[in-house]
């Protein structure tokens, strides 16, 4: 293949990018210390062991950004594809149906949400879009880059990295896994062993922190890959500082045009116009460390004391002032001897200043308004509102993670397409009871012949009348037609986006549920309809189909019919009688009352 650049070259560019990204990293680093709680310099530490003050720190970022992790995780949605033509729109639910199947098998929820907590600390975050061998199959795959072994193009200044000449990722191996991976380079993974040479920063550094090239104690050697592009192809290379582990050439990876492009996908939360990409605890970082401050300095003044000693009374001063600071002291002195100075003020001062301090950090970012938390009075509506005005503070970082995981989506669709040539069937694990396939490069005669077998098995036909459909689509040549064919499919790509909490819809299906009792017998399907759409039921299009199968009338059973008409007509059998029986009795009755009158008109004669 074509080496469209040189080895030098792409060494050059990684250590530019590697020392343009010094600032941002030393950055990043402390905004993940932050966040873990590490908020303390080894010199403040000694400071406060000194005076036997213990370390407290109120770690006001922690929970910001745990909120905004669990709302993303609380809005996940499945991707959906719609087609752009109309010669399309049955294809789309088979590809919607292939992209839910690699998100299950990649485990896609977790990778996306290590990718937005990366965001949220370091400033960005990236996932690379390939393709692995599996069994007889090559299938996508999703592999998630943590921030500090990525590197980017320095005079990137989007936030999608849409404009950087070249992204990457390193890796540190063992050299025997090297040589076991790229066989075919060991004497150029030997000779980086050999010849170790420092890096700029020590962030791409091994952990523990030893070696940047390459460490020769413990045999372990930083291997680079890079996307380049140039001419407007994509180029991928995997190389170490001696040479290239891998033949370099254009990206293997294929776009919907069909031409190579960048398998590495990164998102950055801010950038800022020195190019730094950085998330939001930048501006947490210097109102946390006032907190902490504040917080300590009125601490040790609460438990210390100012004095006044004449220098007449020859009194120790550093004896007084231990016993000034124990609970329990004593001071031997005559009235008027030692002067306390009151430090009140000071202490007041401290303590507002860290008042407003927890407040300007509680106002921003997440607060206990877009959490819910502002009044428990309020109405849920009313909540809903305060969390709608609040989200919109945060709706530019939401927009760039939504950006990031469509365009995830569409690399995924795009290995789909390459790679799933031949005939293929996935397991559809949206239904929790039964499994549903899906073929792709298939026929019609196969699809058919798979919806004929859901039907048996779900009951719907028997197996006599599924051998005799299955013999008709064995005569019909329209059967041998290609049905699902991902090559000439053509599909947009979409997340559909849910409501950030689901407060408003909780209220009215508790109103619904209220109301339920009181609707009249004939209005109750519809009521019943209402309930499931304003509930947070799983599988509402399973509930949906039930409702709408036991709508359709069905077909009345033969027997069923002969065996009503049989009791019907024994019904009117035994009504025939009584009435017969009925009649007979009056009529007799009738003769009986006839000769009793004309007996007695004899009589009276």
């Amino acid at each position: 293949m074509i080496d469209a650049v040189p080895l030098t070259e792409r060494i050059r560019r990684f250590e530019e990018a590697e020392q343009a990204s010094q600032d941002g990293r030393r950055e990043a680093e402390k905004a993940r210390d932050y966040y873990d709680g590490r908020q303390l310099t080894a010199d403040e530490l000694k400071a406060l062991k000194g005076r036997k003050q213990p370390p407290v720190i109120e770690n006001l970022i922690q929970p910001k950004i745990d909120y905004l992790c669990g709302l993303e995780r609380q809005t996940r949605t499945d991707p959906k594809a719609y087609p752009r033509t109309a010669a399309h729109e049955d294809d789309a639910n088979a590809v919607t149906d292939a992209l839910r199947y690699v998100a299950d098998d990649q485990r896609v929820d977790i990778k996306r949400s290590a990718v937005f907590q990366n965001m949220l600390i370091e400033g960005y975050g990236g996932i690379e879009v390939g393709a692995k061998r599996v069994r007889n199959a090559i299938d996508p795959s999703v592999l998630h880059i943590s921030w500090d072994r990525l590197f980017y193009d320095p005079h990137s200044c989007k936030p999608d990295f849409s404009d950087a000449e070249y992204l990457g990722f390193i890796t540190w191996m063992d050299a025997a896994t090297a040589k076991a991976d790229y066989p075919n380079a060991a004497s150029i993974i030997d000779q980086t062993v050999a010849k170790p040479t420092g890096a700029a920063y020590e962030t791409y550094d091994d952990k523990p922190r030893w070696t940047y090239w390459a460490d020769a104690a413990r045999n372990r050697i930083r291997i680079v890959t890079m996307y380049c592009r140039k001419g407007g192809i994509w180029y991928r290379s995997v190389f170490t500082l001696a040479g290239d582990l891998e033949e370099t050439g254009p990206s293997p990876w294929l776009d919907e045009d069909g031409n190579p492009e960048c398998g590495l996908i990164m998102q950055s939360a801010y950038v800022d116009r020195d190019n730094d990409r950085y998330g939001p605890v930048r501006n947490w970082v210097t109102l946390q460390d006032e907190v902490n401050k504040r917080r300590s300095k009125f601490l040790h003044l609460a438990n210390s004391r100012q004095v006044r000693i004449g220098l007449a009374h020859g009194k120790n001063a550093e004896a007084i002032r231990k016993e000034l600071s124990k609970p329990d002291g004593v001071v031997v002195a005559e009235n008027g001897e030692i002067e306390v100075i009151p430090t009140g003020d000071m202490s007041a001062g401290h303590f507002n200043l860290l008042a407003e301090a927890k407040q300007a950090i509680q106002l921003t970012g997440p607060n206990a308004t877009m959490q819910g938390k502002a009044s428990q009075d309020q109405s849920g509506r009313a909540i809903l509102a305060l969390q709608q005005g609040g989200m919109t503070e945060m709706a530019p970082l939401l927009d760039n993670l939504r950006d990031f995981n469509i365009r995830m989506f569409r690399a995924i669709w795009n290995r789909i397409k390459q790679f799933w040539t031949e005939e293929r069937w996935v397991r559809v694990t949206d239904d929790e009871k039964n499994a549903r396939f899906v073929g792709v490069n298939t026929t019609k005669g196969s699809l058919a012949a798979a919806k004929l077998l859901e039907a048996v098995k779900s009951g719907e036909i028997d197996q006599q009348t599924a051998q005799q459909y299955a013999m008709q689509l064995q005569s019909d040549p329209s059967m041998k037609e290609p049905a699902n064919s991902l090559a000439e499919m053509d599909v947009d790509i979409q997340i559909d986006e849910v409501a950030d909490a689901p407060t408003l819809q909780i209220e009215q299906f508790e109103q619904l549920v209220k109301l339920a009792p009181m609707t009249p017998p004939q209005y109750l399907p519809t009521m019943f309809e209402l309930m499931i759409e304003a509930s947070s039921l799983r599988n509402k299009d399973k509930l949906r189909e039930i409702m709408e199968q036991a709508k359709q009338p069905k077909e009345p059973d033969p027997m069923q019919q002969l065996q009503v008409e049989g009791a019907v007509a024994e019904v009117d059998k035994t009504k025939s009688e009584a009435m017969r029986n009925y009649a007979d009795a009056e009529a007799k009755k009738a003769g009986i009352e006839r000769e009793a009158f004309q007996m007695g008109a004899q009589i009276a004669a």
